[in-house]
């Protein structure tokens, strides 16, 4: 499995209003672009595809210590929404996009717990990096 990297400076909604995005208290220091769940205290904490922790409820849109409010993109309208600064080479538009099992990661492949979130858009943006299109937070998720 390989974990697409993210680079923070560059990550950004492409179509804000058509993007769904919630403030959230942050539990643990969280980095842009990581994938976050929420937690039994409904705080935002990193999510990952492993035994423990599977759920996935969006990404965070800013780098935030933890107890610090940032907000949350939790998807989009109908089909989801795209967002950019994922560095995805080597995947076609339309692969699946996964919860990784390293903690606030995204992947090519399934994790212990196939968390499926998004898939790689056609679309690039001004790097050539494909976009990353994340479905709303009913995320589909399949025990193995």
């Amino acid at each position: 499995m390989a974990d697409f990297t993210c680079t923070t400076a560059k990550f950004s909604l492409c179509d804000p209003q058509r993007a769904a995005i919630k403030p959230r208290r942050y539990h643990q220091t969280i980095t842009a672009g990581q994938a976050v769940f929420l937690n039994t205290s409904g705080e935002a904490a990193l999510a990952a595809a492993n035994a423990t922790s599977y759920l996935f409820h969006g990404l965070a849109m800013q780098s935030r210590l933890a107890s610090e409010v940032g907000d949350i993109f939790e998807g989009g309208l109908g089909l989801g929404a795209e967002c950019a600064g994922f560095e995805v080479s080597g995947a076609n538009p339309s692969a699946i996009v996964y919860l990784s099992n390293t903690y606030g990661a995204l992947a090519s492949a399934a994790g212990t717990v196939i968390v499926r979130v998004g898939e790689v858009s056609a679309l690039t943006d001004p790097d050539n990096t494909h976009n990353l299109r994340i479905w709303p937070i009913s995320a589909d998720v399949t025990y193995r």
